[in-house]
This record gives structure tokens, sequence and C-alpha cells, in this order.
């Protein structure tokens, strides 16, 4: 897969997700279940090294000990998720 491919199947699954989401809670919804959202699709991009630069954090470890891969210019799926919500 590769980068537009992530983003164009990425977006389109995020897109159901917040319609359930508005159809859940309205154009007010929780905030664990868009922290919970956004978590889920940061995870996904967290796991295809798109945005890696190639670089480890010198201080931050994951759950299972590893030094976590320093990301740049990823998406803002928070930023995506409020204005999608809004616009519903």
């Amino acid at each position: 897969m590769n980068k537009l491919n992530f983003i164009r199947t990425t977006l389109s699954n995020l897109d159901k997700d917040i319609k359930a989401l508005v159809e859940k809670f309205g154009t007010n919804p929780n905030g664990n279940a868009v922290n919970a959202l956004v978590k889920k699709y940061e995870a996904l991009a967290y796991e295809t090294d798109f945005w890696w630069n190639g670089e480890y954090s010198t201080h931050t470890k994951d759950k299972s000990g590893n030094w976590l891969k320093i990301q740049e210019n990823r998406i803002d799926f928070r930023n995506i998720i409020n204005r999608r919500v809004k616009a519903a």
C-alpha cells in the first residue's frame, strides 16, 4: 500500500466512523468517543511508517520498550474529526 492509497482508504473509513459518531451523539460528541477515534487512526498511521523521518525518540518508549519513531507532517485526525462533526 502506498501513501495515497492509505490516505484514501483511511479517510473513507474515518468518514463512516464519524457518521456513526454523529448518529450516536449528535453534533456534540462525547470527548472519550472522539479520543478513541483519534487514537485508532493515529495508531494506523504510525504503523505504516509513511510519516517517519528515520529518527527515533531519545526519551520516549512505547509499551514494549522500543524507542518511538519520530513522525513529521502527519495527518491531524482530531482536526478532521472535529470539522466533520461540526459540518454534519
